[in-house]
């Protein structure tokens, strides 16, 4: 991912810091980009949502 970044952003145009509440441990990072067209394309690459599968238009074994 900091390859791909690099790459595409350049080593100045990005950071990534811990994320979270003062004190409280967890794996969250934030991203700071200095082009908001190259966030877009860190979301297009990396973030990819769950894709759900459906049968006739419903997520089978939904309630209703």
């Amino acid at each position: 991912m900091t390859a791909w970044l690099d790459e595409n952003c350049d080593a100045e145009g990005w950071a990534m810091t811990p994320s979270g509440t003062r004190g409280v441990l967890n794996d969250a990072l934030s991203f700071y980009f200095a082009d908001a067209t190259l966030a877009s394309a860190f979301v297009a690459r990396w973030c990819v949502g769950g894709q759900v599968e459906t049968a006739g238009g419903r997520v089978p074994g939904a309630p209703g």
